[in-house]
């Protein structure tokens, strides 16, 4: 998820393409990937402690990414609850901040 959260926190763009892909993926033609990369992933992190066996990974991931394009799909949220332009440099900052000390507590 690292890899992942900064390549597309990296940039305004990247995060916004990431979020455009997503709400324009045809739900009906997507197909159920219990092995894909990211997930798979998370799963051996899991084994290795690093989440709580109690949580979903799947859950973990969704959630995750949600964090990620916050900016695109809720950029009025972004302003009115931390008073930032979710296109500043300075969220993308704090994202970057913040997402690692989330992370660091699933265990």
């Amino acid at each position: 998820m690292s890899g992942w959260t900064s390549a597309n926190a990296s940039s305004a763009a990247g995060i916004e393409s990431t979020g455009t892909k997503a709400l324009e993926e045809d739900v009906e033609a997507t197909a159920h990937e219990p092995e894909g990369e990211d997930l798979t992933h998370l799963r051996a992190r899991q084994a290795a402690g690093e989440i709580a066996d109690e949580l979903d990974p799947a859950f973990v991931l969704l959630l995750l990414r949600s964090a990620v394009v916050s900016g695109v799909v809720f950029p009025g949220d972004v302003k009115r609850l931390m008073s930032l332009d979710p296109s500043s440099p300075e969220y993308l900052d704090h994202m970057g901040r913040q997402l690692p000390l989330l992370v660091a507590r699933l265990a």
